[in-house]
């Protein structure tokens, strides 16, 4: 029986285009790209089930969305101009959906600073704002230093229905960049999310009744478990007094998390006095903690608040709203 050698990873890695220059957007002429192969063939160079294994893992309906070394013709958003850039290819399914993928030479830092600073330039936001400048619930994410990975959260635009996402990386050789344009499913299709509410969508948000002011913030910075995304909804300190509330997207249960929190505040200095759990609470767990601490020279009450919210999660991960105050 005759036997074939499959060929797809040399096709789609072979060198492709070469760029100088801006890239859309640009006000000079952009230069002609240069294509080793065009689609037709490449393709023509695949058995037939090769080339249908090749369109279903891109998801393409048709072969004119498979584009070795090209950018789509046109872009719902500008490139900015990469050091060393080099295209790989694109796959199109429509205007409102494709990929793009391209790497470079870097450094690092500098096509990560390139890509955030375009996007902001044109008015792209990220769709989940990490909020206020104090904090007391953090994000797990990469280091603002970090030269090994940028991207994860994407990006919204007010206007726009769609999202996109970038997720940069360093390989042994270069730094592989890859965007994701695509529709945004969400119900809530406001720019940056939740913007449009009238109020924070927050078990504890609409009980926080303090008036926000100058004044010493007590809360300490609490560490985040792994893959968990934090989103403050609102922050008051005025007094002694110093709230702040906010929803907690995670992969971890209600016991874990609100574990991990209460050791954390442990290790800030707070003394845990009591806590309470109600797994049967209306509308999801709940988990309270009490605390005693001493902030410049003040002795205070600490309270830990976390409440689950079925059915409200994202991306696989569980949704939990969370205070923390001490007056």
């Amino acid at each position: 029986m005759k036997s074939f050698k499959i060929t797809i990873p040399l096709l789609l890695l072979a060198p492709s285009a070469l760029i100088s220059g801006a890239l859309a957007g640009s006000t000079a002429a952009p230069k002609p790209v240069i294509r080793p192969q065009t689609a037709d063939k490449v393709l023509q160079q695949l058995t037939p089930n090769e080339r249908e294994l090749l369109l279903s893992s891109a998801n393409l309906r048709s072969e004119t969305g498979f584009l070795p070394g090209q950018l789509p013709p046109k872009l719902p958003f500008t490139l900015p101009a990469l050091p060393g850039q080099r295209i790989v290819g694109s796959i199109v399914r429509s205007a409102q959906d494709m990929q793009l993928y391209l790497k470079s030479t870097g450094p690092f830092l500098d096509v990560r600073d390139r890509l955030s600073g375009a996007l902001a330039k044109q008015g792209w936001l990220k769709k989940y704002p990490s909020g206020p400048v104090n904090q007391a619930f953090l994000s797990d994410g990469p280091d603002p230093t970090d030269s090994s990975f940028f991207g994860g959260s994407p990006y919204c635009k007010p206007g726009t229905d769609e999202n996109l996402s970038i997720n940069a990386y360093s390989t042994e050789s270069d730094i592989a960049v890859n965007l994701t344009f695509s529709p945004n499913y969400d119900t809530d299709k406001s720019c940056p999310q939740g913007s449009r509410s009238a109020a924070p969508d927050n078990f504890y948000a609409r009980q926080d009744s303090y008036t926000p002011a100058e004044s010493n913030w007590s809360l300490p910075e609490l560490a985040p478990l792994p893959q968990t995304e934090a989103e403050q909804r609102s922050s008051s300190y005025g007094g002694n007094d110093t709230s702040e509330v906010a929803t907690l997207y995670a992969p971890q249960n209600a016991q874990t998390l609100f574990d991990h929190y209460v050791a954390a505040l442990k290790t800030a200095g707070w003394t845990l006095t009591g806590q309470v759990a109600n797994p049967a609470a209306s509308g999801g767990e709940e988990r309270l903690a009490l605390f005693h601490l001493t902030f410049k020279g003040k002795s205070l009450q600490g309270l830990l608040q976390l409440k689950a919210r079925p059915g409200k999660g994202r991306e696989g991960k569980q949704r939990f709203d969370v205070k923390l105050a001490a007056n």
